[in-house]
């Protein structure tokens, strides 16, 4: 049945010009200050990416940012140190259309690092970007008076973002029976964990934890390892957003910095102060309805129909994931406590498993781990351990079996916790993955049409046609092909249109043998 609902109607679709992945570099020449260690053994290096803008012109998008890196070495004694280096990296993606949102999930793929001396070092990382430029297509909704229009409902897909800007945060760690001037803060670092994230009316409510890292060294050499979890909140206005939408929250702190502290009773508390920032987005179906057929009963028509591909959302969730991994120690890395862990995801590839999508990944872990001091020395020994181990995770939706799928998804660590063990090291890492999940429909759809009322069908009033519907006929078809109406031929041959069958379906002519056409 023809569907007159006018909000189904719409002038345009949105549609995503560009989801592959785009890879830019950073690069980084730097020079310790002589107040520095120099460097003799790089332990690890963290790399985190900060984006901190983006520029919608005409003609294309340009994302900006910071890779923020953390150099952990040892010195020429053996003491652990680290610098904080900062690298600028941008990348623009052309567009000709007005583009009506952009965002990119940017990520460091790997990093190198050469020694040029001591105090010199050469940080260059790969980064992908996931960039995704939504556009509005423009739609024809072609009409004609005195033709008849067939609208077929379909779902389209439409994406809601909103940005939380910076939200500040702040704690302290407690480190009894040390003075603030014996213990040096040497880097601090962190992740978000959206805990929750509601939709609202036109607004999204996140509450979450900032989970931050520090590790410091006192006076004699001693190094420490702390972690504190501090509270996240923020409410944002996000247009179109309902109650009930699924939110997929990406995160992380964009500033850090850790002071020590007197805590007025002998001993210290490293002050943390800094900023994360958020993104929020709504993967979401919304219901239009183009023009797939149109003509006249009374006089000729022509029209212009191209095929277009609708792309609509068949499921979306987010949820944490908890996967644990294992490393068997030389004799000669023997830790005596974990200072600090760090991991990585990779998504290698997605499958699916009697209708629900699967996850396959890698986690890198990276720890940083302190021995014993041996004979007279003070100094206590620091060294790193890497392994990598797989994972699988279960996505908590549906899709379509058959259905051909594209997916997009974010996996990140929310938090890695890494353990002593009898035979070496092992660890607890939980995994953020935010999957959503896209089929596509093809639909012939009207782009234009002309009417010539002066071409008259000719009729004969007393003429009744018997008409045997063939292989691919539908009612809409049928009064198509001999210039009539759908109502016209309902009414003649008493059939039912409000049984929910579409006129355009072979299943409007169940039952139906032969049609009387007048």
């Amino acid at each position: 049945m023809e569907n007159t609902e006018r909000e189904l109607l719409s002038d345009s679709i949105e549609t995503d010009t560009l989801r592959e992945q785009v890879t830019t570099e950073c690069t980084v020449e730097h020079t310790l200050p002589d107040y520095m260690p120099e460097i003799r053994r790089i332990r690890r290096i963290d790399a985190r990416v900060i984006p901190s803008g983006k520029y919608v012109g005409d003609g294309g998008v340009e994302f900006s940012g910071i890779v923020a890196y953390t150099v952990i070495y040892t010195d020429g004694e053996g003491k652990l140190a680290a610098a904080a280096i900062n690298g600028d990296y941008s990348f623009t993606c052309p567009e000709r259309a007005a583009i009506s949102s952009a965002f990119a999930d940017t990520e460091v793929e790997n990093t190198a690092c050469r020694l040029g001396g001591p105090r010199k070092l050469s940080l260059r990382s790969t980064l992908k970007s996931r960039v995704h430029l939504c556009v509005p297509m423009p739609l024809a909704m072609p009409e004609i008076e005195g033709c008849k229009r067939l609208l077929r409902p379909v779902s389209v897909r439409r994406t809601l973002c909103a940005e939380s800007g910076e939200i500040a945060i702040y704690d302290g760690i407690a480190i009894p029976g040390i003075l603030p001037d014996e213990v040096h803060p040497l880097f601090c670092d962190g992740s978000l964990e959206p805990g929750d994230c509601r939709a609202g009316d036109d607004s999204v409510k996140l509450t979450g934890r900032a989970n931050i890292r520090v590790v410091a060294l006192t006076e004699d050499g001693r190094p420490m390892g702390f972690t504190v979890s501090i509270p996240v909140e923020r409410e944002m206005t996000l247009e179109g957003a309902e109650i009930g939408d699924v939110c997929l929250v990406t995160g992380r702190p964009t500033t850090l910095t850790v002071r020590p502290s007197g805590d007025g009773e002998g001993g210290t508390r490293l002050e943390i102060d800094g900023a994360v920032e958020c993104e929020v987005r709504i993967a979401k179906n919304r219901e239009i309805a183009p023009v797939v057929g149109l003509y006249s009963p009374e006089f000729r028509t022509e029209t212009v129909c191209r095929r277009l591909a609708f792309e609509s959302v068949a499921g979306t969730g987010s949820a944490s994931y908890t996967v644990s991994g294992s490393y068997t120690s030389p004799g000669d890395e023997r830790a005596a406590s974990v200072l600090d862990t760090v991991a990585t995801a990779t998504v290698r590839k997605i499958t699916e498993e009697e209708g629900r999508p699967v996850v396959l990944g890698d986690v890198r872990v990276g720890h940083l781990l302190s021995g014993t001091a041996s004979g007279e020395e003070t100094e206590v020994p620091c060294f790193s351990a890497e392994y990598v181990y797989p994972f699988r995770i279960e996505a908590p939706f549906l899709v379509p079996v058959g259905s051909d799928v594209r997916y997009e998804c974010h996996t990140s660590v929310v938090r890695s916790t890494g353990r002593i063990t009898e035979d070496g090291l092992a660890d607890d890492t939980e995994l953020r993955v935010l999957l959503t999940a896209y089929i596509t429909e093809q639909l012939p759809i009207v782009e234009s049409a002309v009417g010539y009322p002066e071409e008259v069908y000719k009729k004969d009033p007393s003429l009744v046609r018997v008409v045997y519907p063939g292989e691919g006929d539908t009612l809409w078809s049928l009064a198509e092909r001999y210039h009539t109406t759908v109502e016209a031929l309902a009414m003649t041959n008493r059939l039912a249109l409000d049984d929910g069958v579409a006129v355009d379906a072979p299943e409007s002519l169940d039952g139906v043998a032969f049609l009387l056409v007048e």
